[in-house]
């Protein structure tokens, strides 16, 4: 269980103006999730290393129904409604997405860390 969420509202916004879109506390508490688990050094989270023109990227499998379990409070109930979430995030330029057979593995983007470093 994901205990805490930490959204910084300043940064929020600011990251709103970047992309052109409100972003809402949902939508905060997801790039939290996302920054924790794809930034965590836990051994048993899976890794994919995609190489694409010779750039390297790794890629985090995050499990839809390990998602809804962790995050209760944010009502999103159903991998639907995350999907439909992480489609609009990744369309905004703040995460990459890649299916892998019926895995679904994200990259959090640069941009995100407008978040909690800015000047």
């Amino acid at each position: 269980m994901k205990y805490t969420i930490t959204i910084s509202q300043i940064g929020l916004a600011r990251l709103s103006k970047i992309v052109g879109q409100k972003l809402d506390i949902i939508d905060g508490a997801l790039l939290d999730y996302l920054l924790v688990w794809t930034h965590s050094s836990n051994d048993k989270i899976e890794r994919i290393t995609i190489e694409e023109n010779g750039n390297k990227e790794e890629f985090v499998w995050v499990g839809l129904n390990h998602f809804i379990e962790e995050m209760p409070c944010l009502g999103l109930n159903f991998k639907s409604g995350i999907s439909q979430r992480l489609l609009r995030l990744e369309k905004l330029g703040l995460i990459k997405k890649q299916k892998r057979g019926d895995r679904l593995y994200i990259k959090v983007c640069p941009l995100v860390q407008e978040l909690y470093f800015y000047k």
